[in-house]
């Protein structure tokens, strides 16, 4: 009994856990359709570049990718990232943030 409540006074810190992604920037990952430049690519997300919480655009590749690097994370900032998603939208891009 004793030990489990030392273990819960270990456990109850402020430090949250995250998966990969602790803190900015942060990339989404954007995904283009088969045949796409590089070059192509990070013309067509800079358009997007200049939006609020946008810090810069770039394209991974290793992965085959465009990254955009982002002040926020998630679906926790709402207001921030809804610019970014309708450009990105109406540019036909698909994007996710990596696991």
């Amino acid at each position: 009994m004793v030990v489990l409540a030392l273990l819960s006074g270990c456990t109850s810190g402020t430090q949250a856990a995250c998966a990969g992604q602790c803190h900015a920037p942060y990339e989404l990952d954007v995904f283009f359709h088969p045949g796409v430049s590089p070059t192509r690519a990070v013309q067509l997300l800079k358009e997007c570049e200049h939006l609020p919480g946008v810090l810069r655009v770039g394209w991974d590749g290793a992965a085959s990718l465009g990254v955009v690097y982002t002040t926020f994370f998630g679906p926790n900032s709402p207001s921030q990232g809804a610019s970014l998603f309708s450009c990105l939208k109406r540019l036909r891009l698909g994007s996710a943030w990596p696991d």
